[in-house]
């Protein structure tokens, strides 16, 4: 037993050290494949791996060897053990039981999604048997699959879960659904995110089908939960195929309904939780969300009723064959028989274009959404999910209309032709489409397209990224890591609150006393406060240091510390005006500098942004703020010229973001007004004038942070942008100024050139 204890003990101390893989997948590492992109490798260290498995591993190896191309043998190698390798985030025994259980995680999120983790084990469904050794496949299958029971009888409406209590890993805040408002109620101590999505339970029907005609095991599904659970799904179903009217015009009580207080439609449902009306008599199961996460338009949803009539059907086997459950064998077999005629009746469509298709989304009042998206179930994966043959007619003629620009998220580009969705937006290609677009056609040269696409897209990194932006191979979806100078009050902290509740974003958030920052949604994955003097280089350097030692690279630095200095010019004193310049310029410098470097050496060929928070007092002169002006002219002037240094090679972004008035503190307590009043200026006061405008102004700073934010996720950012209705009429009034004036003067300007001078072309 001490022997064991001994060997856990050097396991856990072993992982302990292991990189987090989010970070680690980020910067490139060799060997390389030597191929025309010369991919990564990006598997973690054994001992680092989260599951190890001698037959993948064994498979790896075989296959690896037959394929000639580098980059794809270096592809296949990086991600097809990749959910064993960085996924299995926990593989135990339920309390006082034998009861397998295994907890996959998606991502840097320590939840597991049903439909996600039941796709992760798909992967190695070609290599399972049946095995009772608990470092098998088998064990890691039926582990899901009573986890995913479990979580179903938990909350039946929910579609990702926290850890099991068994294993001992904290349950993880999730800052954006602090605002939801769903019935029935949850509790964030065992459900992650309650959105309703058909197919999360149909994602568990599948798992359990999977699992079943690889092992025949039929003696598992009797144990524990999983007849339980299935009645539960049923019961939803029954729940979902209610109308949203009844016959006498009544509006129906549903047994779910889900609101969000957010900016994006795709992230609440209308008419206050209960989503656009569902007409009476369609057969179909409602579905609240997509398998993107994004909301419904018409809750008829195609792809997941598809997705369920196929899977209910196949998991009707298992119920046969364990016994004593063949009224309920035969309740799955009747839904999935009539599901299929609700599909033939309300789902398939007619156009001019293509013939009859499958739409994407009815609702049984006409209304029809014609599209396709790359989460699967899509119309895309019909073949994929066994609802059809992929030589089915109306198939076909769907998979012409989604695989051309008559689909409005079929995504086009040098870089990437594929279908995407509204959850990255339009521009954005998913790999996993083209996946799928292989899996649904015996086409070699179609074949040989996509999968040169996918190769071609991992930005040198050896691995499929969830979505790219087709004129972009650097641009595709990631975690952001923001380094936020003068994070303690005013943009800073409202910029450090929107990183916090955007899924995937990472922060180091500097102060001069970081141990007074407090935010909402902080964990040690995602946040790190750190002590930083802008005027002290050294302070500097150790502050990024610690960044990257913790997250392992920086994408945006937001040169945000600074201060405001009032006052007419000759009330301020000496020491006022070179304070203020060693703030807001030269400690801006010492940022950029250390930032330059950074992006440059250690995010290579990545790079990054930088963005200089400046003024519209850095474009025009405001009377009471010359020095203060001064110093955001100096920023301007010299982030202009850097700009023009910068190797293109670098990938390295600069901007100058110049805000009008905001209700920040900035005019508040944070203000610095001259110590030397000087009696010739009785005709300024600048502390009655700051009084009277504080709190007066139009700028809402949590608006403001957002859209430095969005300017951060820009391709490519602007130069120079104002943030604020009055810096913008301010900067076009200044425009206008300059157009007016220079002219008067053209004559004047071009009299003092060299007698015969010449102009280079």
């Amino acid at each position: 037993m001490l022997h064991l204890l001994g060997i856990i003990s050097l396991a856990v101390a072993a992982k302990a050290q292991c990189p987090d893989y989010i970070d680690y997948s980020n910067v490139p590492h060799g060997p390389f494949s030597g191929g025309q992109y010369n991919l990564s490798y990006m598997r973690p260290d054994p001992a680092c791996r989260t599951f190890n498995s001698s037959m993948v591993e064994q498979t790896v190896d075989r296959v690896s060897q037959g394929i000639a191309d580098p980059d794809l043998r270096r592809l296949f190698t990086n991600a097809y053990p990749n959910t064993l390798d960085t996924a299995i985030a926990w593989h135990g025994y339920a309390n006082n039981s034998d009861e397998e259980l295994t907890f996959i995680i998606t991502g840097d999120i320590n939840a597991m999604w049903l439909r996600d983790s039941a796709n992760q084990m798909q992967s190695y469904l070609p290599l399972l048997t049946a095995s009772q050794a608990f470092d098998s496949l088998a064990s890691l299958y039926r582990g899901v699959i009573n986890l995913q029971a479990r979580y179903i009888l938990t909350d039946r409406y929910c579609n990702s879960f926290q850890p099991p209590i068994e294993s001992g890993i904290s349950p993880s805040p999730n800052p954006s659904a602090s605002e939801d408002t769903v019935r029935p109620n949850y509790t964030n101590s065992s459900v992650f995110e309650c959105k309703y999505e058909l197919d999360s339970l149909a994602a568990f029907l599948e798992v359990s089908t999977n699992y079943y005609n690889a092992t025949q095991d039929a003696s598992f599904f009797k144990n524990y939960q999983w007849v339980d659970a299935v009645k539960s799904v049923l019961q939803v179903a029954d729940e979902m195929m209610v109308p949203t009217y009844q016959p006498n015009g009544n509006v129906s009580e549903l047994a779910y309904s889900f609101t969000r207080l957010t900016t994006r439609s795709t992230e609440t449902t209308a008419n206050d939780g209960l989503g656009n009306p569902f007409n009476n008599g369609t057969g179909l199961i409602r579905s609240f969300f997509r398998p993107s996460d994004d909301s419904t338009i018409f809750q008829g949803f195609i792809p997941a009723n598809m997705m369920f009539a196929s899977y209910l059907k196949s998991a009707s086997d298992i119920m046969y064959a364990i016994g004593d459950q063949n009224d309920l064998a035969e309740q799955m077999c009747d839904l999935s028989e009539s599901l299929r005629k609700a599909i033939s009746n309300h789902g398939v469509v007619h156009t001019s274009t293509h013939g009859d298709i499958y739409a994407y989304e009815v609702d049984g009042y006409m209304s029809q959404n014609i599209m396709d998206d790359a989460n699967i179930p899509s119309l895309l994966s019909a073949p994929f999910i066994g609802y059809l043959d992929r030589d089915d007619e109306v198939y076909q003629n769907t998979r012409s209309l989604i695989l051309s620009a008559d689909n409005p998220y079929f995504m086009r580009g040098p870089v990437i032709n594929a279908i995407g969705g509204p959850h990255q937006g339009p521009g954005y290609a998913w790999p996993m489409a083209s996946i799928i677009r292989i899996f649904t056609t015996d086409d070699e040269a179609e074949i040989t397209q996509q999968l040169q696409q996918i190769v071609s897209s991992t930005d040198g990194l050896g691995l499929i990224h969830e979505s790219i932006n087709t004129f972009n191979v650097s641009d595709w979806t990631r975690q952001w890591f923001f380094f936020i100078t003068g994070t303690s009050t005013g943009f800073g902290y409202e910029l450090v609150k929107k990183c916090l509740e955007t899924e995937g974003d990472k922060v180091v958030a500097t102060a001069r006393n970081s141990s007074k920052l407090q935010f909402d949604g902080a964990t040690k994955d995602n946040f790190l406060a750190v002590d930083c003097d802008v005027t002290d280089q050294k302070s500097i350097d150790m502050a990024f240091d610690k960044a990257i030692a913790q997250f392992g690279r920086i994408d945006v630095v937001v040169n945000n510390a600074g201060y405001g200095l009032s006052g007419e010019f000759e009330s301020l004193s000496d020491r006022q005006i070179r304070t203020q310049m060693e703030v807001n310029f030269f400690g801006l410098l010492n940022v950029t500098r250390k930032a330059l470097q950074v992006m440059r050496e250690v995010n290579k060929p990545c790079g990054g942004k930088i963005q200089q928070i400046t003024s519209i007092g850095g474009q025009r002169g405001v009377p009471t703020f010359s020095i203060y002006c001064a110093s955001k002219w100096a920023v301007e002037g010299y982030t202009e010229a850097l700009n023009a240094e910068l190797k293109p090679e670098w990938n390295i972004k600069l901007t100058c973001i110049e805000p009008g008035g905001f209700r920040t503190d900035w005019a508040g307590r944070s203000m610095v007004f001259g110590e030397n009043k000087n009696p010739a200026y009785d005709h300024i006061n600048a502390e009655e004038a700051m009084g009277k405008r504080n709190g007066t102004q139009a700028g809402d700073p949590a608006k403001g942070a957002r859209a430095f934010w969005e300017i951060a996720k820009m391709d490519d950012p602007p130069l120079r942008t104002v943030v604020g209705s009055d810096a913008y009429s301010g900067i076009m009034n200044k425009i206008k100024t300059y157009g007016e004036l220079y002219p008067k003067y053209e004559k004047l300007a071009n009299s003092t050139d060299v007698d015969g001078y010449q102009r280079p072309s």
